[in-house]
């Protein structure tokens, strides 16, 4: 069994716990059964693990076990969990205390723990609808995808926002697909024409046609062809980028309360949208469509999905 990770999030593979490592730094163990109660175990970057031979073919409950760890053998007495922990760069079968301030699952620091966990992957493409049709907050969403488990993103989702009206803006819906998986392609497409572009894309459907894009809005063009040939362009009345870096420096030098385009006050809002969808999923088993409460932060009709909303930090890792 070979098993390397950096992150306390992700500690554990099959029989075999990592209890103690230093977060951002990739470490490694390779485990091995040589005979009935007998392995051969290497390391590296790795100060304490724990093996859950309980139920393991090649595991004996009634015979001791003998471990090898960067060759140095170690017997052990028998039991389901075997910890063995690094001191001073030797390896004895003892149990591993994190102390009160050790990082450790649920406590790697504030970055880690505000944003390295459940995350929708956003590549571009949802934030051209956004400010376009300036969605807001949406009132419900709702979401399925393939199987997953507390340890993997599933390999596919489908994420269903609902926005209510904006001033003369009607309701509309906002469908997220991931994973392979494409909304209906339109019937006024030209076969053999690619939706979006090879990075994703977008697909309006209005009263009076569609329009598409590619991924970060790149080449905009109404469906079919024909239409966005015969269109006639308006005048530009929207002031136009020179590059996100030349905004933020600009921004920054103005000194006058000039903003760049996604600035905080906008991008919190579209992060916070696109953070519903992974709670959907994660709530995809409870049969509910998700009523979302923006101003209080929480879902009315499912009170147990708030747990994924906010987070309770130790003392000296807040926010």
């Amino acid at each position: 069994m070979r098993f390397a990770t950096s992150r306390y999030k992700y500690n554990a593979a099959y029989w075999i716990h990592l209890d103690a490592l230093t977060p951002g730094t990739l470490a490694n163990i390779d485990a091995k059964f040589v005979a009935i109660n007998r392995l051969e175990i290497t390391t590296s970057e790795l100060s304490a693990f724990t093996l859950n031979l309980a139920g393991h073919p090649k595991s004996n409950s009634k015979q001791s076990v003998e471990v090898t760890i960067d060759g140095k053998k170690i017997m052990s007495k028998v039991a389901d969990a075997l910890s063995f922990s690094k001191r001073e760069g030797e390896w004895s079968a003892v149990k591993y205390e994190a102390t009160a301030n050790s990082k450790r699952p649920g406590a790697e620091g504030p970055i880690s723990e505000a944003i390295a966990s459940r995350h929708v992957y956003v590549y571009g493409t949802a934030d051209n609808p956004y400010w376009a049709l300036n969605l807001g907050f949406p009132e419900t969403v709702q979401a399925s995808s393939t199987e997953f488990n507390g340890e993997t993103y599933p390999l596919a989702s489908v994420v269903r926002y609902h926005f209510a009206a904006r001033g003369k803006m009607p309701a509309v819906d906002l469908t997220w697909y991931d994973g392979g998986l494409m909304p209906k392609r339109p019937d006024e497409l030209e076969e053999g024409r690619l939706m979006g572009d090879n990075d994703g894309g977008v697909l309006y459907v209005g009263t009076k046609g569609k329009l598409m894009h590619g991924c970060y809005g790149k080449s905009p063009r109404l469906v079919p062809e024909t239409k966005m040939k015969a269109f006639k362009f308006p005048p530009k009345t929207l002031p136009r980028s020179p590059g996100i870096m030349e905004e933020w420096v600009a921004a920054i030098k103005s000194g006058n309360g000039a903003q760049t385009c996604s600035n905080f006050d906008y991008a919190a809002k579209l992060t916070e949208t696109m953070l519903l969808g992974n709670v959907a999923i994660r709530m995809a088993a409870k049969n509910t469509i998700l009523q979302y409460d923006a101003e209080k932060m929480s879902f009315p009709n499912l009170p147990e999905a708030d747990e994924y909303l906010a987070k309770t930090y130790r003392p000296g890792w807040s926010l």
